[in-house]
């Protein structure tokens, strides 16, 4: 597993770090995108659309049989995203670079 944990889906497969590969973490994020210019009210409409979504159980026991694991109510908003993905891109952009690679 490259999470920092293992999941209950896969509970005896063990993570990197516990093979030696310390410090190892990469975290799978799935989000909703809407264009550029996208009226607020249909963002947070959207936003509440999945909150909801995620409190069903039905939702919840499939998203646990495959594995994902639901970030918290705080993290489920665009700015949660945003905000994910720049720290997933500030961690990645140096070793990127070390090795001459574009992320788009």
């Amino acid at each position: 597993m490259t999470t920092a944990k293992r999941i209950a889906a896969l509970p005896d497969a063990p993570t990197l770090q516990e093979g030696g590969l310390k410090g190892f973490e990469v975290k799978v994020w799935h989000g909703i995108y809407a264009p550029k210019g996208t009226a607020p009210a249909t963002t947070a409409r959207l936003t509440a659309a999945l909150q909801k979504g995620l409190q069903d159980p039905a939702v919840l026991a499939r998203l646990n049989e495959l594995g994902a694991q639901i970030v918290p109510l705080d993290k489920q908003t665009p700015l949660g995203l945003q905000s994910w993905l720049k720290a997933e891109s500030d961690k990645w952009q140096p070793l990127l670079r070390s090795i001459k690679v574009e992320a788009d």
